[in-house]
C-alpha cells in the first residue's frame, strides 16, 4: 500500500473495517498494528471497527475484542 488519492492511514482503517467484517482475528491484529503504524490513533480505529459492525452486523460485533486486545498490545 501507498498513498494515493487515499493515504496509507486511510487505506489501513479501510483494510481493518474489512477484516472486522470478515471476523478474520489474524488480520484484525495486523491491519490494527499497521494503522497505528500509519499514524492513526485509538479512537480512529476503533471507529473503523464500529462502521464493520454497523454494516456486517452482530457477527462482526463479537470480533471488536480483537480489536481492543490488539489495540491494548501494540498502542504505546
Amino acid at each position: 500500500m501507498a498513498d494515493g488519492a487515499l493515504t496509507v492511514r486511510e487505506k489501513e482503517l479501510v483494510a481493518l473495517g474489512i477484516a472486522v467484517a470478515q471476523r478474520c482475528t489474524p488480520c484484525i491484529h495486523l491491519h490494527v498494528q499497521k494503522c497505528l503504524k500509519a499514524g492513526a490513533d485509538r479512537k480512529q480505529v476503533m471507529e473503523a471497527a464500529s462502521v464493520a459492525v454497523m454494516m456486517q452486523g452482530g457477527p462482526a460485533y463479537t470480533h471488536l475484542p480483537p480489536v481492543l486486545q490488539a489495540l491494548d498490545e501494540l498502542a504505546p
